[in-house]
């Protein structure tokens, strides 16, 4: 084995041109799997798919969408949400809803209108006797299953005749969703408070708000996509005396796959300026950057090798990336620290040879105890951990690899 060591730290150091260049072919090559890494920030990453639960998700988005995108309209102090119901209003919402409905990249929306529309023809009745519309029948029915004479057949009594005052207040021949007071019976209770049914889209006085279902099962760039066309459309319905927010997990996701590709470069950035600054200022021997030079090779191996292997890539495994410059660093710095040592020292004749047998052993010792910590996460049930552990144990080898490779042919 110490001849091994021996004979390779010879070799390449008489052979650092040929090195270099089989080198950055490797690098190269290996370089294009990067444009095969896959960002993954759905469910996939939080479920197997042998699981119960996900054929189970797939299932319920196959009927009945995907992810919901939510617009809320708040009314300001003073206001309240029949007066952003007038005809203009409706009108915005209604153009809304036909947008995105057209478009055909939705699975549903519904918009506040859309409930008032149900609730008017609830309401209607073809002679305008409202006990013959169907609320009207509803409303007998529970009546009369109430027991004679108890205090809940008196209280469904008095209500009745305040919703029949407040709705004969109303002719027949105005009740129309453009008539304000209409707007304000089908919204309000008798006490004054929404509606109990209207309430997942007009939620109190002030608040009301669209839900736009998402296609499901649909990629993480297309939902991002569709996520903000919906936003974009939104954004067109302005009032006068309300604000609206658009928002949804997908419009969450879509950021956070944004930062995926791009945080994941200024956070690689960040840490080879902080080793940079570190190696010029505290590490005091010959080439003092060839260290980084060496690992940010080995990271290009590291991400290459991922992308040809299919490790896709997460809010987990990102982090992978200061893991294995931290481990690479200090990898390169040792070999490099090791040979200017042995140089200075001069207890052997060569000091490369020196330093591949005593320290190279060593290096490939920890190394596979880092592989094997690493596989270890392969028996966790999450698929992004397993993500985690599988591309840090790719990274490590192919750092310690580039490390004892790079550094000695270079030093050589």
């Amino acid at each position: 084995m110490q001849r091994f060591w021996s004979n390779l730290a010879v070799q390449l150091g008489k052979r650092a041109g040929l090195v270099s260049v089989v080198g950055l072919l490797v690098t190269v090559a290996l370089g294009l799997g990067i444009s095969n890494l896959k960002f993954q920030t759905g469910q996939d990453s939080y479920l197997n798919k042998g699981e119960r639960v996900y054929k189970d998700n797939v299932v319920y988005q196959r009927l009945f969408g995907g992810e919901a995108m939510l617009t809320v309209i708040t009314a300001k102090p003073g206001h309240t949400v029949d007066e952003l119901l007038d005809s203009s209003g409706q009108q915005q919402l209604t153009r809304l809803h036909d947008t995105l409905v057209r478009s055909g990249r939705l699975h549903g929306v519904i918009t506040p209108v859309t409930i008032l529309q149900f609730s008017d023809r609830l309401v209607a009745s073809p002679g305008g006797d409202p006990t013959k519309s169907i609320a009207g029948k509803a409303l007998l029915t529970a009546q009369a299953k109430e027991a004679p004479g108890s205090p809940g057949a008196a209280a469904r009594a008095a209500d009745s005749v305040t919703t029949l005052t407040r709705l004969n207040a109303i002719p027949a021949a105005q009740r129309t969703l453009s008539n304000p007071a209409w707007v304000k019976f089908l919204v309000y209770d008798n006490q004054g408070n929404v509606r109990t049914a209207l309430r997942s889209f007009i939620l109190d006085r002030r608040h009301m708000q669209v839900i736009t279902r998402l296609k499901g099962n649909e990629s993480i760039d297309k939902e991002g996509a569709d996520a903000t066309f919906v936003k974009r459309e939104a954004d067109k319905v302005t009032f006068p005396n309300a604000t609206t927010v658009t928002t949804g997990s997908s419009m969450l996701l879509r950021d956070i796959n944004n930062y995926l590709r791009g945080g994941m470069l200024t956070l690689g950035a960040i840490a080879v300026a902080i080793m940079a600054l570190i190696l010029l200022v505290l590490f005091d021997v010959r080439w003092r950057l060839l260290p980084l030079a060496v690992i940010l090779v080995g990271v290009v191996w590291a991400f290459g090798l991922a992308g040809y292997l299919g490790i896709p890539l997460t809010i987990v495994t990102i982090a992978g990336l200061p893991v294995m410059l931290g481990i690479g660093i200090d990898y390169a710095i040792q070999m490099h620290a090791r040979v200017e040592e042995e140089a200075v020292i001069g207890r052997a004749d060569h000091p490369i040879q020196e330093t591949a047998r005593n320290l190279g052993p060593a290096l490939l010792v920890v190394t596979f105890d880092a592989i094997f910590a690493f596989a270890a996460l392969h028996y966790s049930k999450v698929p992004m951990i397993r993500s985690f552990g599988l591309l840090l144990a790719v990274g490590v080898a192919a750092i310690c690899f580039v490390s004892i490779a790079g550094t000695l042919s270079a030093l050589g």
